[in-house]
C-alpha cells in the first residue's frame, strides 16, 4: 500500500524527473570528461607538447562551465520538486483529517497528528534533497565512470568494481540496523510531542494540583527513551560514512600501486595487451575516486533516508485509511420529524454505550436528554450528527434513513453549541461570523445585544475587530457567548445544546435562557442539560442510565412517577 501510494504521489512530476535525469546526465558527462583531459594534458606536458596542454586546459574549463549550468538547473528544479511534493503530502494530510471518520482522530493522540503534518513531511523533504538528488547522481556516475574505466584499462578498472561491494556490504547492513532504531526514535517523538502539547494546554491544572515535578518526571522519562533510541541510531549511522571510505581508500592504494607497477614494468602485461601513461594513470586515480564518491554521497544521507522512511510510513498510514463514503441525498425541507430506532452503537466493538435507543422528535418540539455522566448523552448527539455511524437500528430524518443524506447536507440544517467553546485566532468578527456568513453588520448587532454580548464586546480594545484566541483575555462564559452567537445567526431549523450554558454565571444563564426561548421559538431541538431547572418546559424528557432510555415524559409526568427523575431532581433543588 505504500509503495502504490508513494508512486501515486510520483506520476504527476513523471516528465520533471525525466528531464532532471536528462540535466544530471549532462553535468556528470561533462564533469566525467574532465579526468580524461587532465590526463591527457599531463601526458602532452611530459611530452613537451605545451600547445595540446593549453588547448586541454581551456577544454577542462568548458567542460566545468557546462556542468555547472546543467547542475545549477538540476538544482533549482529538484528543489522546487521536493517542496511541491511536500507541500501536496501536507495538503493532503490536513484534507485527510477532515475527511475521514472522527473515530480514527480519536484513536491518535492530536500531538501526533500534527508531528505527522509538520515535522514527518519536513523528514522526507529533508531526506528526498539529500537522497533522490544523490541517487540520481551516484547512479548516472556510476555507470559512466565504469565505461571510461574499461576504455582505459579493464584490469584496473575490475580492481576498483571487485572492491565495491565490500562498501556496499557495510552500508546495507549498518542501515538496516539504522533503520529499526530511526522507527522506534519517530514513535517516541511523537509521543513526546503529545505529551508536551497536552502539558502546554493544561499548564494551569497541572500548576493548582502542584503537579509540576510528576509532569517533569514523566517528560523526562520519555525523552530518555528517545534519547537512548536516538543515540543508538546516529551511533549506528556515523559507521557507513568512515567504513566505506576504508573500503575506498584501501582500493585507492591498490590502484595506484598496480598502476606504477605496469608503468615500471610494461613488458609483464603486453601479454594481455595492457600498457599505461602517467596521465593515464592519474585519469585512473581520479575516477576511482569519483566512481567511490556516489557510494560515499549515498552512505552519508543513509540517516535522512532512514528518518525519511519512518516518517512516510506514519504519513501514509493516515493517507490509507478511506475517506468517508458519502450519499448525495438531499433534505429538500426543513427537519420536521426524527426517529430513532431501536439504535445500537459500541466505540470498541465490546462494551454498548448505547443499547437499543427508541424514540421520536416531532418539528418544534423541545427535547431534554439528562443523566449521570457517561450515560451516553454527548454519544447520542455524535451519532445524530454523525460523527460516528450507528452499529444497529436506524435513524430516520422525515422518514428517510439519514445515512442516505450527505453529512454536509445533514449538518447545514442543525446548529450546535457544545460544553467546550472553540474560539480560533481571529477577530470577534470572524469568530461571530464563522460557519454563517452573515454581513449584515445590523443584525450582527442585534443578535449581540438580545443574547447579551454586545456590552462586553464593545468594552474590548478594538470592538468586533479585536484580535482573540482560545488563550486569550476573555472569559469562559464569554466565549461561549460568541459560540452561541454563531449559532444565532446561522439560523438553523434545528439546534443542539450540548451544556451550552455550564461555564456561564446565574445570571447571565438567566437571560441566555430567556434569548433561547426566542431562538428556539418553532424550532426543533434537543438540549443536554445537568441543571433540571433550565429544561421544565421541555415537551419530551429522555433520562439515560448506561445506554438505555429508563424514563420517558414531560416534566409533570417524570415527578409523577417518583423514579429516577423525581430523585434526580429532588436531589437538585430540595
Amino acid at each position: 500500500m505504500k509503495n502504490k501510494l508513494f508512486f501515486k504521489y510520483l506520476k504527476p512530476y513523471a516528465l520533471l524527473i525525466c528531464f532532471l535525469f536528462l540535466l544530471i546526465i549532462v553535468s556528470t558527462v561533462a564533469q566525467l570528461f574532465i579526468p580524461i583531459i587532465s590526463g591527457n594534458a599531463i601526458d602532452y606536458i611530459t611530452d613537451q607538447n605545451y600547445n595540446k596542454a593549453l588547448f586541454c586546459v581551456l577544454l577542462i574549463l568548458t567542460f566545468i562551465l557546462i556542468s555547472m549550468i546543467f547542475q545549477y538547473f538540476f538544482e533549482l528544479l529538484t528543489s522546487n520538486f521536493v517542496q511541491s511534493f511536500s507541500k501536496k503530502l501536507r495538503d493532503d494530510l490536513f484534507h485527510k483529517y477532515n475527511k475521514i471518520e472522527v473515530y480514527y482522530l480519536d484513536l491518535k493522540d492530536k500531538g501526533d497528528l500534527l508531528l505527522r503534518e509538520i515535522s514527518d513531511v519536513e523528514n522526507i523533504t529533508n531526506g528526498f534533497i539529500s537522497g533522490f538528488k544523490q541517487a540520481i547522481q551516484g547512479v548516472v556516475s556510476i555507470i559512466m565512470i565504469v565505461v571510461y574505466m574499461f576504455v582505459l584499462n579493464w584490469l584496473l578498472a575490475l580492481l576498483i568494481i571487485l572492491l565495491t561491494p565490500l562498501s556496499v556490504f557495510f552500508s546495507v547492513f549498518i542501515a538496516k540496523k539504522c533503520g529499526k532504531y530511526f522507527t522506534i526514535q519517530a514513535k517516541y517523538t511523537a509521543e513526546l510531542s503529545s505529551f508536551s502539547l497536552e502539558s502546554l494546554n493544561n499548564i494551569k491544572t497541572t500548576n493548582s494540583f502542584n503537579y509540576q515535578d510528576n509532569r517533569i518526571k514523566r517528560f523526562i522519562d520519555i525523552d530518555n527513551n528517545l534519547y537512548k533510541c536516538g543515540q543508538k541510531a546516529q551511533f549506528y549511522s556515523t559507521w557507513i560514512n568512515p567504513t566505506t571510505r576504508l573500503v575506498n581508500s584501501i582500493t585507492y592504494a591498490l590502484v595506484l600501486l598496480l598502476g606504477c607497477f605496469i608503468i615500471l614494468q610494461p613488458d609483464s602485461f603486453s601479454i594481455i595487451s595492457i600498457s599505461l601513461t602517467v596521465g593515464g594513470l592519474q585519469t585512473l586515480l581520479l575516477y576511482a575516486n569519483s566512481y567511490a564518491k556516489p557510494f560515499n554521497d549515498i552512505s552519508s544521507t543513509v540517516t535522512e533516508l532512514e528518518n525519511a522512511n519512518a516518517s512516510l510510513n506514519r504519513i501514509f498510514e493516515i493517507l490509507s485509511i478511506k475517506d468517508i463514503e458519502e450519499n448525495d441525498g438531499k433534505l429538500v425541507e426543513d427537519i420536521k420529524e426524527v426517529n430513532f430506532n431501536d439504535v445500537v452503537f459500541s466505540y470498541d466493538g465490546s462494551k454498548k454505550i448505547l443499547d437499543g435507543i427508541s424514540f421520536d422528535i416531532k418539528q418544534s418540539q423541545k427535547i431534554a436528554i439528562v443523566g449521570k455522566t457517561g450515560c451516553g448523552k454527548t454519544t447520542l448527539i455524535n451519532l445524530f450528527m454523525r460523527f460516528y455511524d450507528i452499529n444497529s437500528g436506524s435513524i430516520l430524518l422525515n422518514s428517510k434513513n439519514y445515512k442516505e443524506i450527505q453529512r454536509k447536507e445533514l449538518r447545514k440544517n442543525i446548529g450546535m453549541v457544545l460544553q467546550d467553546t472553540w474560539i480560533f485566532h481571529g477577530t470577534v468578527l470572524e469568530n461571530i461570523t464563522f460557519g454563517n456568513d452573515c454581513n449584515d453588520m445590523n443584525r450582527i448587532v442585534e443578535a449581540c445585544k438580545k443574547l447579551e454580548a454586545y456590552n462586553f464586546i464593545s468594552n474590548l480594545k478594538d470592538g468586533f475587530n479585536t484580535q482573540i484566541s482560545d488563550n486569550s483575555i476573555l472569559s469562559a462564559g464569554e466565549m461561549q457567548l460568541l459560540c452561541i452567537l454563531r449559532i444565532y445567526l446561522k439560523n438553523p431549523s434545528f439546534i443542539i445544546l450540548d451544556e451550552a450554558t455550564s461555564n456561564i454565571d446565574a445570571l447571565t444563564e438567566l437571560k441566555i435562557n430567556n434569548a433561547f426561548d426566542r431562538i428556539l421559538k418553532n424550532k426543533t431541538s434537543i438540549v443536554i442539560a445537568h441543571r433540571l431547572q433550565t429544561i421544565k418546559q421541555s415537551d419530551l424528557i429522555l433520562v439515560l442510565d448506561k445506554g438505555k432510555i429508563i424514563e420517558m415524559g414531560n416534566h409533570k409526568q417524570l415527578l409523577d412517577k417518583k423514579g429516577y427523575y423525581y430523585e434526580l431532581y429532588n436531589t437538585q433543588y430540595k
